[in-house]
């Protein structure tokens, strides 16, 4: 039997791109009048760069858990994501200028501010619903009894306190006439109330325990007389011209509220119901301070905020 001419094949192979060519325009028409025909998603993975966990650093566990909430909240809407860490650890200072320089960070998570705000975009659902403002000192346990007979301003103007030097608190406590010293590291303040240099040290209720039971040292305890309370939003923030991390972090957290996971977690992480009731804030004089960095976007929904007060 002959082989097939070279003329044959020619033509034959002719035909089959014919044909091929064909069948892909068809193809291209039928998926475009048949939106039913599940296509694939264009949409580039979101890859969000966060600072690693510090030490001591109790709660990044926490934040990380809700980024990524709101992350996969938005999947269908935003596509799939990932989350990196930076090489380092930041001090908060340090972490907002990586963000405002669109470096190193895509996402932090700090109390708020009129000069954060201004430079960075907030995402405002406060994360703590804020129990980050009301805190109680912890003391040299040997001077247990030191604000026994505080009841205002003026009898708390004579201690010192110690806070973060780069914290927004340690304005706070400034401006509503406190003697506080800033320092640098965190591990320090504690060194330094212990030794005798500072007084007491203001901490976050919901940080407090936590702290005493894993990372502070001995020879510290909390003041069971008073407790400091100012409204004191911690928000997520972004770069301002990041619109769509923006959204979808907004979004995200709002599903999570809405379905009832954001509290879920934030109840079991902090132990809510133990936490409050070794506060016992009915045996406590309330210390009422200012926030003057408070700016007029605060969100005032109920939904966003807890109040020891009314908790059941």
């Amino acid at each position: 039997m002959k082989g097939i001419s070279t003329r044959s094949k020619r033509w034959r192979l002719i035909a089959f791109i014919f044909l091929y060519s064909t069948y892909a325009h068809a193809s291209v028409n039928s998926a475009t009048k048949h939106p039913d025909i599940i296509q694939p998603n264009p949409m580039p993975k979101t890859i969000v760069r966060i600072a690693p966990p510090g030490t001591p650093n109790l709660t990044h566990e926490y934040f990380q858990t809700l980024l990524e909430m709101a992350l996969r909240n938005t999947v269908d809407e935003f596509g799939e994501f990932e989350i990196h860490h930076a090489a380092t650890h930041y001090l908060q200072s340090e972490a907002a200028n990586y963000l405002r320089r669109g470096k190193e960070v895509d996402v932090i998570w700090v109390m708020t501010s009129q000069k954060q705000e201004a430079q960075l975009a907030p995402i405002r659902i406060p994360l703590f619903k804020g129990l980050l403002g009301y805190r109680v000192p912890v003391v040299q346990s040997k001077n247990h009894d030191i604000f026994a007979h505080v009841s205002g301003f003026a009898e708390l103007m004579s201690f010192t306190a110690g806070q973060g030097i780069d914290w927004p608190d340690t304005e706070i406590m400034a401006y509503n006439g406190l003697t506080v010293v800033g320092i640098s590291h965190y591990a320090d303040i504690y060194t330094l109330l212990v030794n005798g240099k500072i007084d007491y040290y203001p901490r976050g209720i919901i940080e407090v325990w936590k702290e005493l039971e894993s990372v502070a040292p001995e020879g510290v305890t909390v003041d069971p007389y008073i407790l400091l309370q100012y409204r004191a939003p911690l928000y997520f923030f972004v770069h301002p011209d990041n619109h769509v991390l923006i959204e979808r972090l907004t979004k995200g957290l709002l599903l999570a509220i809405e379905r009832g996971e954001f509290d879920e977690w934030f109840y079991a992480f902090f132990r809510v119901d133990d936490i409050l009731n070794r506060l016992n804030i009915a045996n406590r004089k309330i210390i009422l301070i200012e926030n003057p960095q408070l700016t007029p976007m605060t969100p005032t929904d109920e939904k966003f905020w807890l109040d020891p007060d009314n908790y059941d």
